[in-house]
């Protein structure tokens, strides 16, 4: 009986740990266990120890059906359960002896040009008034306004725009407004307008609720959204937006990197990352695997629009790592609904818990700047975002008036979806041209600082560099073959060797060379020699003399190889 009693806790504990619904378990019951606390009552505020927290509270404080509405999501949950978990296949790569000291100065962050105090903000989520029923969103005001956060106000929110905007007012913060864009647009620019007479400062039009989606959880108990109505949705409708507002407006609801490309093209002042929390779309993807796979197709969307994102965070690392990406800052619905089961303070703490992980967290990588974290900083596992969703041959044009399949150099599919073993193995071989190093090691404690600081700089800026200047490389370099057999390079002007991985870091390269491919290791970056000379040339001037060496390709009649 004990055996079969062990073992079925045992499988329960397995199961759990596996694939959690909520939180995973760091003692908080545990803990409490071994205070005055008993079930069904709310935990003390100074008990809250993390964000996840929040949600244990909000289940013991709220009734059921108030907590199905904020806790439910789109039919069997797997994305709303992948949000939570994707973390997981992003590791960091923390640097020791890193000088940490401006970190804090750091902190602060530009959307739209309203400058706040973190990267991160309340993101637009309905009904805050299960949590405090006198006050409901204006305890969000009241805590933006304390820390210095963005507040997205809902456009479904317990308050009124009036209200929420009357205690805007009072508290002189900044508040961005969410619309959506129903059969009865009318009713979109009334609110608008309201909004605007607030003194709201930019828009957040959603964009992937097209209408009431398959929510199980929270049809049991009826809590569907009594506001729903089928949206109207289309790219032509920005513009009819724009006839309405003068304000910057952002899309809310941007999940792949042709949606991105076609956002940029269109003039969006920002894309919003996002899976509307796992409620909408179930097997849609994280914010974390849109970001790569828009860091990995077309990096420099993070460069010509503002990039947010929100769904799923719960950690000081998981805004780290949507950083590291390209990410500008990040929302957080769900847990400030959680939250506001405490009132004012509860939402306060919150901000205060995440400012304090992200900077601790910062340190213990060795950052030492929030803005500028290097791409390297994060191990990614998440081929799938970035292959099995490769971009496709539909002609999405952008901003430069270039379609997609052009703006991923116009290799063929199967080419865009090799493996990073398949360019670690191909370099190792020398097929790919133009690789450098400066030493045949892979220690970096053998480097000089200026020598590691460069090997940064082209890390973080060798694919955008490549993208745009590439298409000029000589045609000596265009009929180099390709790893994989002639065929692979492409028949464009774009299609050769030289880009044909624009997108994998020299980390991540390095790194499966190290595991998979025996002999001497060596760091190493490809791309048009030229661009790569002008690169160091612009970091040399910047920074002072440093010591790189090309190696040629073994069918570089040049054989250069030299140092400079």
């Amino acid at each position: 009986m004990r055996v079969s009693t062990l073992i079925a806790s045992m499988a329960t504990a397995v199961s759990a740990y596996d694939d959690f619904l909520n939180e995973p378990d760091t003692g908080l019951q545990s803990y409490l266990s071994s205070t005055n606390w008993t079930e069904k009552s709310r935990p003390l505020l100074k008990d809250i120890r993390g964000v996840p927290d929040f949600d244990f509270a909000a289940r013991q404080s709220l009734t059921d059906q108030q907590y199905a509405f904020y806790r439910t999501a789109a039919a069997g949950e797997w994305s709303y359960r992948n949000n939570l978990k994707v973390w997981e296949k992003a590791r960091v790569r923390p640097h020791q002896l890193a000088s940490i000291t401006g970190l804090n100065e750091t902190m602060g962050v530009s959307i739209l040009g309203h400058n706040f105090s973190a990267p991160f903000f309340i993101s637009p989520a309905t009904r805050a008034g299960y949590g405090d029923e006198e006050r409901g969103e204006l305890n969000f005001v009241d805590a933006a306004a304390d820390e210095d956060i963005l507040y997205v106000a809902a456009l479904y929110a317990t308050k009124s725009i009036e209200e929420i905007g009357a205690q805007r007012k009072k508290r002189g913060n900044t508040i961005f407004q969410q619309i959506y864009t129903n059969g009865n647009l009318s009713v979109t620019w009334d609110a608008m307008k309201r909004a605007e007479a607030q003194g709201v400062k930019a828009f957040v039009w959603t964009i992937d609720a097209p209408g009431t989606a398959v929510r199980h959880r929270a049809a049991r108990y009826d809590t569907t959204n009594a506001n729903a109505a089928t949206s109207v949705l289309s790219w032509d409708l920005l513009d009819q937006l724009r006839e309405h507002t003068k304000l910057p407006i952002i899309l809310k609801g941007i999940t792949t990197v042709e949606d991105a490309l076609r956002a940029v093209e269109a003039g969006a002042d920002g894309i919003w990352l996002s899976n509307h929390g796992g409620r909408q779309a179930d097997y849609s993807p994280s914010p974390l695997e849109i970001a790569y796979e828009i860091r990995r197709n077309a990096p420099e969307v993070f460069k010509k629009t503002e990039v947010i994102a929100d769904s799923g965070v719960r950690y000081g690392s998981d805004v780290i790592k949507l950083l590291a990406l390209g990410v500008k800052a990040v929302g957080l619905g769900r847990p400030f609904l959680y939250s506001n089961v405490y009132g004012p303070e509860g939402p306060k703490k919150l901000i205060q818990i995440l400012k304090n992980e992200i900077l601790t967290d910062a340190a213990q990588i060795g950052i030492n700047d929030l803005h500028n974290i290097p791409y390297r900083v994060v191990e990614q596992d998440l081929e799938n975002a970035g292959n099995g969703r490769a971009m496709t041959t539909e002609k999405v044009g952008t901003a430069t008036g270039r379609g997609v399949e052009d703006h991923h150099t116009g290799i063929p599919a199967a080419t865009r979806e090799t493996t990073v073993t398949d360019v670690a193995r191909a370099a190792q071989a020398m097929t790919v041209p133009d690789v450098i190093t400066e030493a045949p090691t892979i220690d970096s404690t053998r480097r000089t600082v200026a020598e590691n600081n460069f090997i940064d700089e082209i890390n973080d800026n060798f694919v955008d560099t490549t993208r745009t200047e590439v298409q000029g490389s000589s045609e000596r370099t265009n009929q180099r073959s390709a790893p994989g057999g002639p065929e692979a390079a492409g028949d464009g002007p774009r299609g050769h060797n030289a880009n044909l991985f624009p997108a994998h870091s020299i980390s991540s390269v390095v790194n499966e060379i190290q595991r998979t491919v025996p002999g001497p290791q060596v760091d190493m970056v490809w791309g048009p020699r030229p661009i790569i000379r002008a690169m160091y040339e612009e970091f040399k001037a910047k920074n002072g003399l440093c010591t790189a060496h090309i190696l040629p390709s073994r069918d570089d009649d040049e054989g250069d190889g030299n140092a400079y």
